[in-house]
Formats: structure tokens, C-alpha cells, sequence
């Protein structure tokens, strides 16, 4: 039998999500339309924007489990490879959330055998909504959305929660720039889970505070949060995060022009990624290993690492990489004195750009593009030119 589909009642949702009596009034047939929606993928993020705004209003009530159900079932629409697709060594927010979803699960306490789910079961489930529309939607924080998250954390009462809605926040603040607010939070949550003693949750606000600072251009405190959080997460059982903190501890180093700490930072990244098997960030890592050891003179071997990290994009059919892999190598070839050599890839690099979406960046590679070309033909100083 065909589900009907009420989108139009889903719309009323912002308008009556605090009527708890409406709520409940139409609770089996938003159920019935959200399950159905989540049947096509690029609903996904409607769903999740319209779950986050009534979950809280099922706090206590006897069918909360199939709630919850739904919440997870929209959260594992985010699957992990596309988390991977969106993350890129310079989009710093990006890569912190590749570490927050993971710690949810892993902090998350085994279900009790009743049939009732406890409170921060129901409060990591929310959380881990909130991440995934960051995802799907990253401008999607909207003032009733925080207006729900707040309502929730207050009808639980208890600072642990407060401190876990706003460590949520640090990350989406950081996804939609706004590094001030970011900042403000991650230090006041800091400060709660450094009393607690608790090394996970003051490891992951801490990475938070340090791509605040990294956003608003500050380089060397972002440096001192980076080494806090490593401290922190290498108290922890909690393997995954490394190869993250040392990739950004590479980036930043490249930054502070400390090309030396950069290669042993990005190898460090590397070796934890190829530990771990994830591929698709090993690729990243040749690319960011390869690019530190060009700033450092170390020409032969940063050619070598990048073809490593083309070669995996290619065979994959990842054009996106390939295209800012391969600008890296032409500026490569180019601070080794091979113009003529870098010249040609840039041409061809200009090909593979052209063959990239709007949605893609298409202008903002083209224009990378034409800036090496006019440096290498005007002899400028390379080492200065993207840092």
C-alpha cells in the first residue's frame, strides 16, 4: 500500500513545533511522511530539519523509540564516504567533523535491556542529528532549530548536556565560518570538560578552539591548541582522531612557515591514516606530505608523493582532487626551477578545470590556475604565493 506523503503538514512544523498538543495530534501521520522521505535521498536534509524541530517534544513519551529509530536511520543517510568526499586538507571544519560523529557513537552508552531509552541516549541521538544537517544543509541552523536544541537541554536539565549541545555547536559555527561564536562556546565548554577530567570530550572542544583560532588567521594559538588536543587525545582510546590533528598540525606548521615540523606532522597523518585504513585520506595525506616537503626543498621526493596521491584519484575517477593535486605539482615543478614543465601541466591542469561543475568551484581553481601562471612567468617569490 502507497504512503501518502503530507510535505504540506511537515511546513506547519515551524510554526507549531511548541504546540506539544499539535504535535502529538499529528505524530503518526509526520512519522508515516518522514519514513517515506527518507526513501529518497535528496530529502534527506528536510527531514532532518524538521525532525530536529519536534524530537524534543517526545522527551518521556511511550513511543520515543521509534522516534529515535527514525533519527538514526536519517543520520546513517549521511553515510561515512560522503563524509570523506566533503572533507579537504583546507577546509579545516570539514575535517573536524569527520571526528565528531564517530566520538557520538563511541561515547554512547549501551542500550538498557527496557524498552525505555535513557536520557543521554536521546540527547547523543539529537546531536548526532544536529551534526548531520550540518552536512546537508550547512546553512541550516536556523534560530528555531537552536530554539529547540535549548528547549531540549533544558527540559534534561543537567550541564553535561548543556556542555555536549555546545561542543555540537563549536562545529557548526566553524562550517558556517562564524569563528567568534565558535570560539566563545569551545572556551566555555572547555573549561566544563577539562573539571570534569573527561579527555575525550576536552580533546574534541579543544579541536574545536584550535580551528576557531585558525579561521581568524591566528596561526600560533591555533599551533598551542593543536598540541593541547594531541596531549588529550593521547589519553584516549580513541585512535581515528590522530591522523586528523596531525594533518591540521601540518597545515598549520606551513603557515608559521615551520617546514621542517610540516613534513613531520603530514607523515605522521599519513602513517596514522595508512594504520587505519582509510584510503581515501591517505590520498589526502600524499597530497599535504608531498606539498610540505616542496616548501622544505625537498623536491624529488614531494614529486613523488604527489603522483602517489594522483595516481589514487585517478583510479577512483575523483576529478576534484585531481585537479588541486595537480596544481600542487606544477607549483612544485616550479619552485624546483622546471618552468617550462610546470607551465605545460598548468595547461593541461586548465583542461581538467574546465571539466569541473560550478558546484565544484569550477572559477575558484581556474582563477588558482592563472595566479601560478602570472608568478612563474613575473619571477615572483613561490614560497609566499598560497600561504
Amino acid at each position: 500500500m502507497k504512503v501518502k506523503v503530507n510535505t504540506n503538514l511537515l511546513e506547519q512544523i515551524p510554526e507549531h513545533y511548541t504546540d506539544e498538543t499539535w504535535v502529538y495530534h499529528y505524530a503518526d501521520e509526520i512519522y508515516r511522511t518522514m519514513r517515506e522521505m527518507l526513501k529518497q535521498r535528496k530529502l534527506v536534509g528536510d527531514v532532518i530539519k524538521y525532525l530536529l524541530l519536534i524530537y524534543p517534544a517526545f522527551l518521556g513519551q511511550e513511543d520515543l523509540r521509534r522516534w529515535a529509530k527514525l533519527a538514526n536511520r536519517a543520520h546513517k543517510k549521511v553515510t561515512r564516504q560522503e563524509l570523506r568526499r566533503r572533507s579537504r586538507p583546507e577546509y579545516a571544519a570539514h575535517q573536524a567533523y569527520m571526528i565528531r560523529p564517530v566520538a557520538v557513537e563511541r561515547a554512547r552508552p549501551r542500550r538498557p535491556r527496557s524498552d525505555r531509552l535513557n536520557q543521554r541516549e536521546m540527547m547523543e541521538i539529537y546531536l548526532s542529528l544536529m551534526m548531520s544537517q550540518a552536512y546537508v544543509q550547512p546553512n541550516g541552523l536556523t534560530q528555531s532549530t537552536l530554539k529547540s536544541a535549548l528547549r531540549f537541554a533544558s527540559r534534561i536539565n543537567d550541564q553535561y548536556y548543556y556542555n555536549k549541545l555546545y561542543q555540537t555547536l563549536v562545529y557548526i559555527f566553524l562550517a558556517n565560518a562564524q569563528f567568534a561564536k565558535a570560539l566563545d562556546l569551545g572556551l566555555l565548554a572547555f573549561r566544563y570538560w577539562q573539571e570534569r577530567q573527561d579527555p575525550l570530550e576536552t580533546a574534541l572542544t579543544a579541536f574545536g578552539i584550535a580551528l576557531a583560532y585558525r579561521g581568524q588567521g591566528d596561526w600560533q594559538s591555533a599551533s598551542e591548541w593543536l598540541e593541547k588536543t594531541t596531549d588529550l587525545f593521547a589519553k584516549t582510546d580513541y585512535p581515528l582522531s590522530y591522523g586528523i590533528v596531525a594533518m591540521e598540525t601540518a597545515c598549520t606548521n606551513l603557515h608559521l612557515r615551520n617546514y621542517p615540523a610540516a613534513v613531520q606532522w603530514s607523515q605522521i597523518a599519513l602513517h596514522e591514516f595508512q594504520h587505519s585504513r582509510m584510503e581515501y585520506h591517505v590520498g589526502l595525506a600524499y597530497h599535504l606530505f608531498g606539498l610540505a616537503q616542496a616548501y622544505d626543498g625537498q623536491f624529488d621526493a614531494a614529486i613523488n608523493n604527489l603522483w602517489r596521491s594522483i595516481n589514487y584519484w585517478e583510479s577512483i575517477g575523483n576529478l576534484l582532487e585531481q585537479v588541486h593535486t595537480e596544481h600542487s605539482l606544477a607549483f612544485t615543478e616550479a619552485l624546483a626551477g622546471q618552468k617550462e614543465r610546470a607551465m605545460i601541466r598548468l595547461s593541461r591542469n586548465r583542461e581538467l578545470c574546465n571539466r569541473l561543475s560550478e558546484s565544484q568551484r569550477k572559477a575558484q581553481h581556474l582563477e588558482r590556475v592563472l595566479r601560478l601562471e602570472k608568478a612563474i612567468e613575473d619571477e615572483e617569490d613561490l614560497l609566499t604565493l598560497f600561504l
